[in-house]
């Protein structure tokens, strides 16, 4: 099998996967009495509040308390993880055997090979890494028929086709540099290209293209007339070197939110349904109010997706730049609908539960495969224009279009006799207010505008999260966001 690592979903196996590998791929203002963040006033410069409690603002939390600070997070949900969110329960079911218990990521769910601080904080967290499974048969279904994924890429000619694309690719790759995208010598005119574009030009057939489109609309979640071309070359040349041993990824053992729940765990200050309302920079402080409160301190960091500061007040304005970021960076759209099945029947019939579709869904894929158990679930994973006609209907009937089309799809792989799923969840990020997105997509002319204001801090104010790292839109970018804020900040 080639990859089954795409950062949140699955992007193609065997010849179907190579176009994937040829294509380089394999996170009002308040008011209220203004108190400090601690019972008394610590040394200068060493309060810090951290707005978001995802994987950027609880590693930079971790890490500036360990280093001595005073540290307060504010999270606008009920909950914390951001976009980790691990279902374990709820799933519709009266009652469940705790032997057959399962959970799935609503979001953030896989972990690559070169996602080395990911992984170093995962054992540092206590947790462990399954494989991502292998079994069984993957399907394209497109146009009423289903199809192996070995049978379609021979039937399509995608090795053909997965070359054509390298041959166009790898020159312009040449020219990028991952950790800063805009020196690239030809940025400008890759950034105003959009991959719609690009990908209209390439000398190959239908089927390949669309089998090609599908895949990066699964990998960045957006219209490709909406993705810079500039953006894909960098996440391109970031991944290129891997080898398909390196591209095998894994799963974090019980689910991807444990990271964040241990990390709040272990801080003195996280609290739950706190949104940021203003911020207001008063020469060497900074205040942040909420609803609740206003909290006082020396540093400020701003550890969520950039679609929630929209509603934010800035009493002293950002950098052109940044503003510009707040108000218009690209964010992907879409999620997943997770479906819970008394039995996994795909393994039955030696489907992986694995596809491509040209269905509602989108693509599809066996939510943590290495759990134990007799049920299983099965992952939609809608993004793109699928994504945004999915949002546009309430979850139940989501779900319910969702069931319809994978027993449509069993129904074309051969499979006699599909039950109904016993439970079912569906989560749409883009109509979450604390996210407003799945993850940072560049849109055209976005990199070279926008790239570098995002990693400058701009007073005491300081930006973290994956849309600030050379991993944008990984779990491995948000960490290392994180943990480069912390340095800064404990190092001034």
């Amino acid at each position: 099998m080639a990859q089954r690592t795409s950062r949140r979903a699955f992007l193609g196996a065997g010849s179907v996967g190579v176009a994937a590998a040829a294509l380089g791929l394999l996170a009002g203002c308040g008011t209220g009495t203004d108190r400090q963040v601690s019972g008394s006033p610590p040394a200068r410069g060493r309060r810090v509040v951290v707005v978001g409690a995802g994987l950027a603002g609880l590693v930079a939390a971790q890490r500036m308390a360990a280093g001595g600070m005073d540290v307060t997070v504010l999270e606008a949900r009920e909950r914390v993880g951001g976009r980790t969110w691990t279902l374990r329960d709820g799933f519709g079911e009266e009652e469940v055997d705790p032997a057959d218990a399962q959970h799935a990521d609503a979001g953030g769910e896989f972990v690559d090979a070169d996602h080395v601080r990911l992984q170093s904080l995962v054992g540092e967290m206590g947790l462990a890494l399954d494989p991502v499974g292998d079994r069984g048969e993957d399907l394209v279904v497109r146009r009423g028929v289903a199809l192996s994924s070995a049978r379609f890429a021979a039937e399509h000619d995608m090795d053909a086709a997965a070359m054509a694309v390298a041959h166009t690719v790898l020159p312009m790759l040449r020219d990028i540099d991952p950790a800063d995208a805009p020196a690239s010598e030809h940025a400008a005119r890759y950034d105003a290209t959009s991959v719609g574009e690009f990908l209209t030009g390439l000398d190959i057939s239908e089927p390949a293209r669309w089998m090609v489109a599908r895949t990066l609309i699964d990998e960045f979640t957006v219209p490709l007339e909406d993705l810079s071309l500039l953006a894909f070359l960098q996440v391109a040349a970031l991944n290129w070197e891997l080898d398909d041993d390196e591209r095998e990824g894994w799963r974090i053992r019980g689910g991807s939110q444990q990271i964040c729940e241990r990390l709040a765990r272990g801080l003195d200050r996280v609290e739950t349904g706190a949104a940021l309302r203003r911020v207001e920079q008063r020469g060497d402080v900074v205040v942040a109010h909420t609803e609740q409160a206003a909290y006082t301190a020396d540093h400020l960091v701003l550890a969520t997706p950039l679609p929630p500061l929209r509603t934010v007040s800035f009493d002293e304005p950002p950098p052109d730049r940044v503003r510009q970021a707040i108000a218009e960076l690209g964010y992907g759209v879409g999620g997943k609908t997770m479906l819970r099945y008394p039995h996994r029947f795909w393994r039955d019939a030696d489907w992986s539960g694995s596809a491509v579709t040209d269905l509602g869904i989108g693509s599809l894929y066996e939510a943590h495969d290495a759990q134990p158990g007799t049920g299983g679930i099965l992952s939609t994973y809608t993004a793109g224009e699928a994504g945004v006609a999915a949002a546009a209907i309430d979850a139940a009937d989501r779900m319910a279009a969702a069931g319809a089309d994978i027993a449509e799809l069993a129904a074309l792989a051969g499979i006699d006799r599909s039950p109904a799923p016993s439970g079912a969840r569906s989560v749409m990020w883009q109509t979450e207010a604390a996210s407003g997105g799945t993850y940072t997509a560049y849109r055209p002319g976005q990199v070279t505008a926008l790239w570098r204001a995002l990693r400058q801090p701009f007073g005491r104010v300081h930006l973290a999260g994956e849309h600030t790292d050379t991993y944008t839109g990984y779990m491995e970018g948000a960490v290392r966001s994180g943990e480069r804020v912390a340095e800064r900040i404990l190092g001034g």
